[in-house]
C-alpha cells in the first residue's frame, strides 16, 4: 500500500490506523511523517559509542515507538489515562466496507523496559485490563504486547502533559493519574480531555562490542485530535460541530449536535453500538438526541459518536465525539432521621423504645434511601449557632467518608448538649459516572444539658392551710437552648415513678413552689426542654432523668468555632442567660457542661403536735398532785420536741426542754412531767423538730390546774346558851398557788364549800373582790348538846380529787337544850331529901 495513499486515507478518515497503519507508515522508513503535524526529534549519542551497531538498534527501537505512540495520540476518540510513565488511548479502525473495529493501546514504563499493549475488536476491548504491568512480550486473542524499548535510562517522566493555555497538567504523586472522567483531588480540576499536547521524552542505553556505553534520547510532542486539530494543515472535510452531551432532570444523556450540509439522517452511537436514528430537516441547524435506555450504573466508559449517514445509507466518513459522559447518580434523600431518644419527656430517656437504648447522651441518627449506582457515600456536617441557628464555620466537616453502598445509615454520638448541626450526604459512583448533587440539607438540635445548681428550700405555708402544709421552693440554673423546664417529683422516695408539677417557661424565673404537708420528704429534678429541629422531624427534646446514668463524662459542649473577619478561625465560648445568647467570647475555651441531671431530697418542716385532751384517764393530759402532766402524740418525721409552759394571764412562756427560740435541743420521749405548786394553773403547749427545723406553730395550749391548798378555817362565833348556831371564816385562795397578776378563779370556777359532820351546809362562790377575800359562814340549828364537826374544802378545775382541795376542819359544842319540871306521881323516894322534875 502506497504511502501517499495511507495519508490520504487517514487524512480523511480523521482516525486512526490502530497497530496496522502505524507499522505501515514504520515500515517505509518514513517515521517523521506523521498525520497530525511535524515531529521533531533531538536526538544525543554519546561519541564514544557512535557508529555502534547497538546504538544504532536503539534509535531505531525509540523511533519506531515515538512514530507508534503519536500516531495513536493524534487518532485516538479519547485518552483513557495518562500518568507520568503510562498512556492509554482509545481510537477506531475503519475500512469500507468492514465494520468499525475499536482499539485500545496502552504505552506503560516496567523494569527498565517500555512495553506497548493493543486490545483489537470488541472483545478485546471488554478485556481491557490496566491493574497489573506487563513483564514480557506475549500475544492472545485479545491483547498483543511488545516490548518497544528496552534499557531506558530516563531522567524524569516518560510523558508530560500540556493543556490549551500551555500549563502543564500536574499529574505526579500525591495526585492521582488523569482519567478521561476524574481524579482524585485534583488541583486543576482538569481530566484527560483537557490534554492539548503530550510531550515524549525517550531514552535509552546502547552497549558496544568492546564494552562501551553510550545513551539515544528522543523527543517528540503530538496533539490529540479531540482537542487541537493541529494535525491537519489540509482543509478538513465537514465536521458535525458542537457536539455535547448533557444530563437531563431524569439523569440521562441528551446529545447535542449541529448539522452538516447535505445530511438528513445522523446515527447515535453509545460507545460501539448504535443507540439511535434522527432526521434533519434542512432547516434545522440543530439536532438532539436522548438515550434513554442508557442505565446510569457503574461503568467503564461511556462514549457517544454522532455520524452523518449518506443518501445511500451507508455511513459518512465524518464523525464527531463529545468529552465521555458522566451522568451523575440521584442524590440521596434523608428520611426518618432523628436525634434519640426522640420523646420529650425526661422520664422517657428509661423508658419504653428509647429506654431501651440505654442511652446516657444524644445519639444522632442519620438514615438515607439507598441510590442505585452508588458505589459509597460522603456524609458531612458542620455546627450552627445553637439558638439562632447561624452557621459557625463556612466548612463543612466529614463525618464520614466512602461509608459502603449497602449502608444507609448513621449513627454519631459524639454530638454533645445543646448543639445545633447541618448535614448533607452524596453519594460517589462508579467509574464512568459523576458524585451526586448535595441531598437536601437536615439540621439536628441535640438534648439540652440538664439544669445544675438545683436546690429547695423549705418554707412555712401560707394561707388558711399554712398550719398543716408548707411549701418547697425549687430554683436551678439556666440550660442553654432551654425555652422550658419541666419540675418532676417521685411518687415515693427517689426512684421510680414521677409525677410533672409543672412547667417554667424559660423566660419566667427559674423557681417553683411546690405545697406539701408538712414533715413529708419529696425528691425533685428538673428538666431542661429545647424545641428545634431533630433531623426529618422537628419538636421538643428533654435532657435526661437521673435513672439515664448520665455523668458529668458522657458528654460536654461542643467547642463553639466561627469565622473572624480578619483573624481566621478561633474557639469562643457561647454564654447564656436564660436560654437567650448573652454573649461570645472568643478565643477563651468552653468550660465543660455538666450534662447530668441532679435529684435533689428535701424534708418539710415537721407538723404541729397534737396534745391529748385533758381526761383522767391514766397516760394522759392531766394534773397530777404536785405536778402536770402533758401528753403528745408521735409527729411525722419529727427527732425532738419542745414543751413550753405559759401563765395564763400574763402570757410568760417558760422552755420545759431545750431551746424554744432556736429550734434545738429538746426531748425524743412524746411526755413531760412538770412539777407544780397547789393552786396554779398553767398552760401548756410543745412543737417538733427535725433536721429542716421547728414546726410552724405551737400545738393548741392545753390548760392544767393543781387543786388548792387546803384552806384554813376558823371558829369566828361557838354555839352559847342563847343559840346553838356558829360562825366560820376563811379566805378565798383556790388560785393561791398563782402570783397576783395571774389568779385565775372566778365565780364560775372556784367554790367554798362547808360542811357539818361530812354533810355540805353551805357554799361560796370566789368572791367578786378576788382571791384573798374573807369568807364567812353562819350555821343555826346545830345539833344540842354535842360537839359538832365542821369541815371547809377549795375547789378549782383540777382534775384530781374533783378540784377539791384537803379538808379542814373544826369542832364545836353545843349546850343542852331546856329543863322542864313535872308532877310526882306514885310514892315519893324513900330516901330523905330527895326530888324529882319532869321536863
Amino acid at each position: 500500500m502506497a504511502l501517499k495513499t495511507l495519508i490520504d486515507r487517514y487524512k480523511k478518515r480523521r482516525r486512526d490506523a490502530g497497530a496496522g497503519l502505524v507499522d505501515a507508515v514504520v515500515g517505509v522508513g518514513l517515521a517523521a511523517i506523521i498525520v497530525g503535524g511535524p515531529i521533531l526529534y533531538f536526538t544525543t549519542m554519546n561519541n564514544a559509542a557512535a557508529g555502534n551497531a547497538s546504538t544504532q538498534e536503539q534509535n531505531t527501537a525509540i523511533s519506531e515507538a515515538l512514530d507508534r505512540a503519536v500516531a495513536n495520540i493524534q487518532a485516538s476518540d479519547t485518552i483513557k489515562y495518562a500518568a507520568p510513565n503510562e498512556l492509554v488511548t482509545a481510537s477506531t479502525e475503519v475500512e469500507a466496507g468492514k465494520a468499525d473495529n475499536p482499539v485500545i493501546t496502552r504505552w506503560v514504563v516496567n523494569s527498565g523496559k517500555l512495553y506497548q499493549q493493543v486490545w483489537s475488536g470488541d472483545a478485546g476491548v471488554a478485556a481491557y485490563d490496566r491493574s497489573s504491568l506487563p513483564t514480557a512480550a506475549a500475544g492472545t486473542a485479545n491483547l498483543d504486547t511488545r516490548v518497544s524499548v528496552e534499557n531506558l535510562q530516563l531522567d524524569g517522566d516518560l510523558f508530560t502533559y500540556t493543556d490549551r493555555d500551555g500549563a502543564i497538567l500536574d499529574v505526579k504523586a500525591p495526585k492521582a493519574a488523569l482519567t478521561e472522567n476524574a481524579r482524585t483531588n485534583p488541583a486543576d480540576g482538569k481530566k484527560t480531555y483537557d490534554i492539548a499536547l503530550v510531550n515524549i521524552d525517550l531514552k535509552a542505553g546502547t552497549t558496544s562490542n568492546g564494552g562501551k556505553t553510550g545513551v539515544v534520547e528522543n523527543k517528540t510532542s503530538a496533539a490529540p485530535r479531540s482537542v487541537s486539530g493541529k494535525a491537519d494543515t489540509a482543509a478538513p472535510s465537514a465536521a458535525c460541530a458542537a457536539v455535547r452531551v448533557d444530563t437531563n432532570a431524569a439523569g440521562k444523556p441528551v446529545i447535542t449536535w449541529s448539522t452538516l450540509p447535505g445530511y438528513t439522517s445522523y446515527a447515535v452511537f453509545r460507545n460501539a453500538t448504535q443507540v439511535g436514528t434522527v432526521t434533519a430537516a434542512a432547516s434545522d441547524a440543530q439536532k438532539s438526541f436522548t438515550d434513554a435506555t442508557v442505565t446510569p450504573g457503574p461503568v467503564e466508559v461511556i462514549n457517544y459518536r454522532v455520524q452523518p449517514r449518506n443518501a445511500d445509507g451507508t455511513l459518512g466518513a465524518n464523525a464527531c465525539t463529545p468529552k465521555p459522559w458522566s451522568p451523575q447518580i440521584a442524590a440521596p434523600a434523608f428520611k426518618n432521621s432523628t436525634v434519640l431518644p426522640s420523646a420529650d419527656e425526661a422520664h422517657e430517656w428509661t423508658d419504653g423504645t428509647d429506654g431501651a437504648l440505654g442511652l446516657k447522651k444524644p445519639r444522632i441518627t442519620l438514615k438515607w434511601d439507598a441510590v442505585p449506582g452508588a458505589s459509597s457515600y460522603d456524609l458531612k456536617y458542620r455546627e450552627l449557632d445553637p439558638v439562632s441557628g447561624n452557621p459557625l464555620t463556612t466548612a463543612f466537616n466529614s463525618a464520614a467518608a466512602g461509608l459502603p453502598a449497602a449502608t444507609t445509615t448513621f449513627t454519631w454520638d459524639e454530638g454533645g448538649w445543646g448543639a445545633r448541626y447541618e448535614w448533607f450526604i452524596k453519594a460517589n459512583a462508579g467509574a464512568g459516572q459523576g458524585q451526586s448533587a448535595d441531598s437536601a440539607h437536615i439540621t439536628t438540635l441535640t438534648h439540652p444539658a440538664a439544669p445544675q445548681n438545683v436546690n429547695v428550700t423549705p418554707q412555712y405555708g401560707t394561707g388558711s392551710d399554712r398550719l398543716t402544709k408548707g411549701i418547697n421552693v425549687i430554683t436551678w440554673s439556666a440550660s442553654p437552648t432551654a425555652i422550658e423546664y419541666d419540675i418532676w417529683r417521685y411518687n415515693s422516695g427517689s426512684a421510680g415513678a414521677v409525677t410533672k408539677l409543672g412547667t417554667v417557661p424559660a423566660s419566667s424565673p427559674l423557681t417553683y413552689r411546690d405545697i406539701v404537708p408538712y414533715g413529708t420528704t419529696w425528691t425533685y429534678y428538673v428538666a431542661a426542654v429545647n424545641d428545634g429541629p431533630r433531623g426529618t422531624a422537628s419538636g421538643k427534646a428533654s435532657s435526661a432523668n437521673p435513672e439515664a446514668g448520665v455523668t458529668a463524662a458522657t458528654g460536654t459542649m461542643p467547642t463553639v468555632t466561627y469565622q473572624e473577619p480578619a483573624t481566621g478561625v478561633v474557639t469562643s465560648t457561647a454564654v447564656y442567660r436564660g436560654g437567650a445568647l448573652a454573649a461570645v467570647r472568643a478565643a477563651i475555651s468552653q468550660p465543660n457542661v455538666k450534662p447530668a441531671p441532679r435529684p435533689v431530697t428535701q424534708l418539710q418542716f415537721p407538723p404541729i403536735p397534737s396534745i391529748s385532751t385533758v381526761s383522767a384517764a391514766a397516760g394522759q393530759t392531766r394534773d397530777l398532785d404536785g405536778a402536770n402532766q402533758v401528753v403528745w402524740a408521735p409527729t411525722l418525721s419529727a427527732t425532738g420536741y419542745l414543751p413550753a409552759r405559759v401563765t395564763p394571764m400574763t402570757s410568760a412562756v417558760t422552755c420545759l426542754a431545750g431551746d424554744c427560740q432556736a429550734g434545738t435541743g429538746g426531748l425524743t420521749k412524746t411526755s413531760l412531767t412538770d412539777p407544780a405548786a397547789k393552786g396554779t394553773q398553767f398552760d401548756y403547749y410543745v412543737k417538733a423538730v427535725n433536721p429542716t427545723g421547728v414546726s410552724v406553730d405551737f400545738s393548741a395550749k392545753v390548760r392544767l390546774t393543781q387543786r388548792p391548798a387546803t384552806p384554813v378555817l376558823k371558829t369566828t362565833k361557838a354555839p352559847d346558851l342563847s343559840t346553838s348556831g356558829a360562825t366560820f371564816a376563811s379566805t378565798a385562795d383556790a388560785d393561791g398557788g398563782n402570783d397576783r397578776a395571774n389568779k385565775f378563779c372566778t365565780s364560775a370556777t372556784c367554790k367554798y364549800v362547808l360542811s357539818r359532820n361530812g354533810t355540805p351546809v353551805s357554799t361560796l362562790d370566789q368572791p367578786a373582790a378576788g382571791s384573798g377575800s374573807p369568807l364567812t359562814w353562819t350555821t343555826s340549828s346545830n345539833p344540842e348538846g354535842e360537839t359538832v364537826t365542821f369541815s371547809a374544802r377549795a375547789k378549782n378545775e383540777a382534775v384530781t380529787n374533783g378540784g377539791y382541795s384537803d379538808v379542814a376542819t373544826t369542832t364545836v359544842n353545843t349546850y343542852p337544850g331546856d329543863f322542864g319540871v313535872n308532877q310526882w306521881l306514885g310514892t315519893p323516894p324513900a330516901r330523905a331529901g330527895s326530888a324529882s322534875w319532869q321536863t
